[in-house]
Formats: C-alpha cells, sequence, structure tokens
C-alpha cells in the first residue's frame, strides 16, 4: 500500500496571506488518509508550521515532523502577500525534473548550537502544537558531532529523531547516525533504476521523488518507455499519471521508505491522492513497478 506511506511536505505552503486557503489544503490531504506531515521553521516563507498547527486541529491520528537549525526568514507577511500577488499573474508552472546533489559539501549556515536549536524547538511547539520527530535541518557529515547528538537527543525527549538532506542518501552523512535515526533524504537515482542497492536497517523518508524519476526518463530512453507504459495503467491526466507511477516504482523499489509529496495547489495535490488511492485499491502498484525491468548496474 502507497498512501499510508506517503508524507505530506510544506516547503510550498505558504500561511500568511493565504493562511485560509493554504490550511483548507492541508486538511484536505489529511482527510484524504494522509498520516503524516513534514515541515520546518523555514518552509512557507516561515508560515508552514502556523498553517500546520491550525490544520492538525481534528487530526490526531497524524504524526508531524519539523526541524532544527533553519532560521525563520524576517517579514513573513510581506514575502508572503508577494508570492500570492505573483501568483495571480502567472499559471502553475510543470513540475521541475532534477537530480538533487549527491551530498552537502559544505555547511549551508544553518545554526546547531544548543541555545539556538532550543528556541527553535519551543517556537515549533507554540505553532504546532505537538511534535512527533525532531530532525537535524540540511546538515553536513562535518558538522556532526557527539554533543551535537548529545544535544538532539536531549530535546527530543524519546521522539523520533534523526537528520535531513536537501541532497541525495549520503552514506558518510549516515554513518554520522544513531542506526534508529530517520534519514530524510532525495533517493539515488540507481534505488529507482534497480542498479544501486538500497540500505538495509536505516528507516527512510524520501523527498524530490518525481523530479528524479522526471529527470530519469528526460535521459534514460528504457525508463522513459517504462514510465510510458506504467502511466497508461493510472486514470488520471497524463502529469498525475506519470508522478503517481514515479511514486509506486519508488514504493516497491525501497520498501522501508514513507514517501514525501508536495503540492501548493489544491487541484495537483487532490488529483495525486486519488490516483495513489486508485493504485492501492486496484493493486496494480506491483504490475506498475514491473513496467521498469531492473537495469543492469
Amino acid at each position: 500500500m502507497i498512501v499510508p506511506r506517503l508524507v505530506l511536505g510544506t516547503a510550498r505552503i505558504a500561511g500568511g496571506a493565504s493562511e485560509s486557503a493554504a490550511v483548507a489544503l492541508v486538511r484536505t490531504a489529511f482527510d484524504a488518509g494522509i498520516g503524516a506531515v513534514d515541515t520546518a521553521p523555514s518552509y512557507g516563507l516561515g508560515t508552514a508550521e502556523q498553517v500546520v498547527g491550525r490544520a492538525l486541529a481534528g487530526h490526531p491520528q497524524v504524526a508531524v515532523t519539523t526541524k532544527l537549525g533553519s532560521h525563520r526568514p524576517s517579514h513573513p507577511m510581506l514575502r508572503t502577500w508577494a508570492r500570492r500577488i505573483k501568483r495571480l499573474v502567472s499559471a502553475p508552472g510543470e513540475p521541475e525534473a532534477s537530480v538533487p546533489p549527491a551530498w552537502i559539501a559544505a555547511p549551508v549556515g544553518n545554526d546547531f548550537s544548543a541555545p539556538s536549536m532550543a528556541r527553535s524547538l519551543e517556537v515549533s511547539l507554540n505553532k504546532l502544537g505537538r511534535i512527533d520527530a525532531l530532525l537535524l535541518h540540511d546538515i553536513s557529515a562535518q558538522e556532526v558531532t557527539p554533543a551535537l547528538l548529545g544535544d538532539l537527543a536531549g530535546l527530543a525527549q524519546g521522539r523520533n529523531s534523526g537528520y535531513a538532506s536537501y541532497a541525495r542518501w549520503d552514506v558518510q552523512l549516515d554513518q554520522c547516525f544513531p542506526q534508529d535515526s530517520l534519514a530524510q533524504c532525495a533517493p539515488d537515482p540507481g534505488w529507482l533504476l534497480g542498479t544501486v542497492p538500497v540500505p538495509s536497517g536505516r528507516p527512510l523518508r524520501l523527498h524530490s521523488i518525481a523530479k528524479t524519476g522526471l529527470a530519469l526518463a528526460a535521459t534514460d530512453p528504457a525508463f522513459a518507455k517504462g514510465l510510458h507504459e506504467a502511466a497508461g495503467l493510472i486514470e488520471a491526466d497524463p502529469l498525475t499519471a506519470q508522478i503517481a507511477a514515479i511514486y509506486a516504482l519508488a514504493a516497491a523499489r525501497v520498501p522501508q521508505a514513507h514517501l514525501l509529496f508536495t503540492s501548493s495547489h489544491p487541484a495537483r495535490l487532490s488529483a495525486l491522492i486519488k490516483a495513489l488511492q486508485q493504485v492501492d485499491e486496484q493493486h496494480t502498484a506491483a504490475t506498475i513497478a514491473a513496467c521498469f525491468p531492473a537495469q543492469a548496474g
């Protein structure tokens, strides 16, 4: 089953000037059975946590993840008004087709000092109401120390914890964390192609699934052929069918992973959830994945 493994990402979901619409969008996902949400102090121009906190009312079953280390943008209300005005005069763009970088090569400027993380957690709790998992946000391997891991454990107080990286799964970073830590990252393209073994035993949460799959389809004829065949098995508009097929493939090839998805456009969000519900109800996930024969490494 795919839908129970979905996690709503909120990086693109901004409140402020559009808070009522954003809360309604998040609640649409929760009402459809999405049981987990991922957010951060920096998401939604600094407003996503507030949106999630409001949307959680009446949804005690939803597991909440936020992050430590990232900065809250200044003047979030002004930023959200600027975004709202921009969207009034522009149509939704096509999903990006790109493969995230292989690793975080250098620190990105986040603050992982104990006082800063404690303050951030306090603010996040006030906005969200409850937190089930805490992740160090976009941390590089060179920043991870035993002291930092101790600080994280102390703040987590029994909650799930780990790291979130904008890059792909990186063995050097991963080895810095205890084996039961949650690793949130982009998939290695080889996982989708079937050419690279998936790490065993590590709880994984994958983002950038659609953009990775679409990038592979643009460069790999065999993958593109499989995607065309798989999308034809899903009753949806062509783009939604392709994205749903990529999620079905990721679910099959990385069986221990939860799968992040996001959109700030209600119609797109609902269409993808509906397509994946159809895959679950018709039990076609294995058939879809079989359209992508594992390639030689």
